[in-house]
């Protein structure tokens, strides 16, 4: 066995749930984050959340776009999460290692639902920013007539 197995069946089963769902959000937000951010770089920096679509004969244009600082804000608070989720986790794996026993302190319990309360607040904005921006592009390309039917049934699939 690896010392990280060992480590980890000596830890309570709560902290093993508790460090699996950091470890899950981490990866959530570092997705989050890439896509927004490949995405804008594609439009040189444009944020498309909110934007709408037009047909020029054969092809598809953007009409209009969102401010980037929206994307940026989205960006901002996955990188922030992720950041955080990351830390917390090699903080506990390496608290476990060391020193074979888990302790919390009540100040820091009550100092981590603070901060994880403000990033589910700002986690909860960000997913109905992405969700309504994202509603607002495709119903944009559903009814542009001459739509392939492919696109136009994924976009409905979206909404």
């Amino acid at each position: 066995m690896t010392w990280l197995v060992k480590a980890a069946m000596a830890l309570p089963w709560l902290l093993v749930l508790e460090l699996g769902l950091y470890a899950g959000c981490f990866v959530c937000g570092i997705i989050a984050a890439a896509s927004v951010t490949i995405t804008q770089g594609q439009f040189a920096g444009k944020c498309m959340l909110y934007g709408t679509v037009h047909s020029n004969a054969s092809t598809l244009s953007v009409q209009t776009f969102s401010s980037p600082s929206l994307c940026y804000f989205v960006s901002a608070i996955s990188v922030c999460v992720a950041v955080y989720c990351f830390s917390i986790t090699l903080y506990w794996i390496y608290t476990s290692c060391v020193d074979q026993e888990v302790r919390r302190e009540r100040l820091w319990m009550n100092v981590t639902l603070v901060v994880c309360g403000v990033f589910l607040f700002f986690l909860l904005v960000t997913g109905c920013i992405l969700r309504i921006g994202r509603n607002r592009l495709c119903e944009s390309i559903i009814h542009i007539p001459g739509i392939s039917r492919l696109t136009g049934q994924l976009c409905a699939q979206v909404i």
